[in-house]
């Protein structure tokens, strides 16, 4: 059976069309603010290498703890929405998208939407109704962000011009810092031109969700992932495919995926090294990994440290979304180690 939160509000989604609905659901709330924003710092990570310090030896391995059952199609990408509205959203690579719940349940059917690639999504108010907001690109490059919420059956997909006259390449989000930030943070490069980091937010501007560009950043190397803290930008080249972090008490952890399936980790109190995932009574890891996502504020699944996810196909050829417990590493960068 699948899952579909009734949100307790007096605007019925379900029957609106999806322009209409889209209209209400990006209704302003205000003024968006002053559009000049500094560019975001960058910082060159092109690998997880050796450890600077070595003491993590025995939390080198985390526990696979959950797994949604199989879900019937290749994985593309996944994402993860924290708070409230804590979701999973899953793209194939038929171009359809899916919502799961923290247990791996499924909220909705997989909606034909043409998407290529999903980041991190947010949890927020607009227009009074709770939703869930997901950006990403879709089958011709254009970025798009997919919304779900009210009694909506399926996510939809509003377009944003992001400026740029060619496919975008990759993508990654970040949460507002401030009032000026908008309601998403968003960060990019193309596909002709991937030493290139494209910034911006996203911000309600007289009934419509706009993106508005910062300056664009340079990197040294190809960008093949990218990671959009409170400070800035972090780009990571191949073999990377995948990065995303947990903080707890100001303590950030970022995770790496690797083309190989190889799992890294990197914080300040163990520098850099790389981890592995166990399998658990019922739950098989993927060997290679489509895609891994991570988030910290997770009001579902019993995740009191964040979590962990990583999709792909199973030793047993079931595509699946496994949920990982991440406090060995997350609870060290905030205790003591003790001799």
């Amino acid at each position: 059976m699948f899952k579909r939160w009734r949100l307790s509000t007096t605007n019925h989604l379900v029957n609106a069309s999806p322009a209409l609905a889209l209209l209400f659901l990006a209704s302003a709330c205000g003024n968006a603010g002053d559009t000049a924003n500094d560019a975001p710092a960058i910082a060159e990570t092109q690998a997880i290498e050796t450890p600077q310090e070595t003491g993590a030896e025995d939390m080198m391995t985390m526990p696979a703890i959950w797994s949604s059952r199989d879900l019937g199609g290749e994985i593309s990408s996944i994402a993860l929405a924290g708070g409230l509205g804590s979701r999973v959203a899953v793209s194939f690579a038929d171009g359809s998208l899916q919502l799961l719940d923290f247990d791996g349940d499924r909220i909705t059917e997989k909606a034909p939407l043409d998407v290529a690639q999903v980041a991190d999504g947010r949890y927020l108010l607009l227009s009074g109704t709770p939703v869930t907001m997901f950006p990403g690109i879709n089958s011709d490059g254009d970025l798009t962000v997919y919304i779900h919420g009210g009694e909506l059956a399926a996510p939809l997909a509003y377009p944003l011009d992001s400026g740029q006259e060619t496919a975008l390449g990759g993508l990654c989000s970040g949460q507002p810092t401030g009032e000026v930030d908008g309601v998403l943070r968003l960060a990019f490069w193309t596909q002709n031109n991937n030493t290139t980091l494209n910034s911006g937010r996203v911000v309600e501007v007289n009934d419509e969700l706009v993106f508005l560009p910062d300056e664009p950043v340079k990197a040294d190397r190809p960008i093949t992932a990218c990671v959009l803290g409170a400070d800035g930008a972090s780009v990571f080249a191949a073999p990377t495919i995948a990065a995303d972090t947990i903080t707890r008490a100001g303590a950030t952890t970022t995770f790496v995926l690797d083309s190989s399936g190889g799992l890294s980790f990197a914080n300040d109190r163990f520098g850099a090294a790389p981890f592995t995932v166990s399998d658990g009574i019922t739950v098989r890891v993927p060997k290679v990994p489509a895609d891994m996502a991570a988030v910290t504020d997770t009001r579902s699944g019993g995740y009191s440290s964040g979590v962990l996810t990583l999709a792909g196909p199973n030793n047993a050829g079931d595509d699946v979304v496994i949920f990982i417990d991440p406090s060995n590493l997350t609870h060290s960068v905030l205790e003591p180690k003790l001799d």
